[in-house]
């Protein structure tokens, strides 16, 4: 739902839809209901799915693309993520993203049990509690080095499955994953999760990922072998969970050093992009990660933007399994500025005209419904939500439009019934 304040006719954003209801006028604002709660085309994957599980299934189904906002926290500064969206935009996002390395002692542990672990998990709990959609990714540990999910001096993925080297303890690691996640509870309920493991996998940054850069004349990771690694590890959590919705993310492989070789990503097709996809029965919504760009300057229109071709393959292969589609991560970023805070652009960004990005290529993008995703989140600590920055006044306008929907826009019993 979206208040819009100070006019006396509907938007046209809002005349343009023939789907949009409960549209209402009360003199002061109108009232857009942009939901409707209809039968699910779908149920969820886990065995026994919880009734807010699938209550929040349905809820995804059924809400209209391109409309809820969320963003990744980082554990220990309530400023970035959720709190830069609320500095810039004024509210905070409707789904909540969370880290299951931020559990672990260090990046590479295969345990739980670090110093934030409680205090992570009393957080979601409390955010389910408030009416939020919570997010989690794992950043994996690599099984063979011991090292973080960037030590790419191995295939990890060719023996963490039956019979590889290092399965019993993949295996073990994620019975810790699955008691976590089916340990979060409030209020007598158990908090749905929505899930990334093996996340952007079409993009060369992770040991699992089934394009990425070589290092040492080291194999890369092959269709089969993600297929079956992914199919392994969500099969094994859909029997042992029943409050989590898995999310395949494809990722979206971008400009200069995109390639193998660190050569200059060229387009590649739909079936190159669905090749490492393991299957309707081992996700229920499909994701892509994308960023303004990867290390070039922002090309300034759609057609043009270097990850369009990974966005739109992962979006037709959403409508062609069924599945519900969303944006897992998303950001204003040059690769460098990533993990930072850097206030301002760089003088290539800003001579390409970039202050815009968020409202003329974003936001005209999903009125015109180029892209539909059902949420979109801001990854924690990109220059886009950095207030200050050259792409602040941008992000918070598309923040601001009746178009999309933040945490005030929802309530607890429309996404959990």
């Amino acid at each position: 739902m979206k208040r819009l304040a100070g006019v006396n006719s509907l938007p046209e954003w809002v005349q343009a839809e023939s789907d949009a209801r409960a549209i209402a006028y009360d003199g002061t604002y109108w009232t857009v209901r942009r939901y409707n709660r209809t039968a699910p085309a779908l149920t969820p994957i886990c065995k026994n799915p919880t009734p807010e599980t699938v209550a929040l299934y349905a809820f995804l189904q059924n809400f209209e693309a391109g409309q809820l906002v969320g963003a990744q926290t980082k554990f220990g500064d309530p400023t970035m993520g959720p709190g830069q969206v609320f500095a810039v935009g004024g509210d905070y996002p409707a789904i909540y993203g969370y880290e299951i390395a931020d559990l672990r002692p260090a990046p590479g542990a295969q345990t739980l049990d670090g110093p934030n672990a409680a205090a992570i998990k009393a957080d979601i709990e409390s955010k389910f509690q408030q009416g939020k959609i919570i997010s989690i990714v794992d950043h994996l540990p690599n099984f063979l080095t011991g090292g973080d999910w960037y030590d790419k001096t191995n295939n990890c993925v060719r023996e963490i499955g039956p019979g590889g080297s290092r399965h019993a303890e993949f295996t073990a690691y994620l019975d810790k994953v699955i008691a976590f996640i089916g340990s979060l509870n409030a209020g007598g309920k158990k908090v749905p999760v929505l899930l990334r493991i093996f996340h952007e996998v079409k993009l060369p940054a992770f040991w699992w990922s089934n394009y990425r850069q070589n290092g040492a004349g080291v194999p890369y990771v092959s269709d089969e072998e993600y297929r079956a690694a992914a199919r392994f590890a969500v099969g094994y959590m859909k029997e042992r969970l029943s409050n989590v919705l898995f999310m395949y993310c494809q990722g979206a492989a971008n400009g200069a050093g995109g390639n193998p070789d660190g050569s200059t990503f060229t387009s590649k097709p739909d079936d190159w992009y669905w090749s490492s996809f393991p299957g309707a029965d081992y996700c229920d919504l499909i994701t892509c990660d994308i960023y303004s760009n990867g290390a070039a300057p922002y090309p300034g229109t759609f057609e043009n933007w270097p990850m369009r071709d990974g966005y739109s393959a992962a979006s037709r292969l959403a409508q062609r399994e069924g599945k519900p589609f969303a944006l897992a991560e998303c950001g204003f970023a040059y690769s460098a500025q990533l993990w930072g805070t850097s206030a301002g652009s760089s003088p290539d960004e800003q001579a390409a005209g970039t202050d815009e990005f968020w409202t003329e290529l974003f936001l005209a993008q999903l009125r015109a419904k180029a892209i539909q995703p059902k949420f979109f989140l801001f990854w924690h600590g990109v220059t886009t939500m950095s207030t200050g920055n050259a792409q602040t006044a941008s992000a918070a306008t598309m923040l601001q439009d009746g178009l999309i929907q933040t945490a005030s826009d929802v309530s607890f019993a429309e996404i959990y019934g």
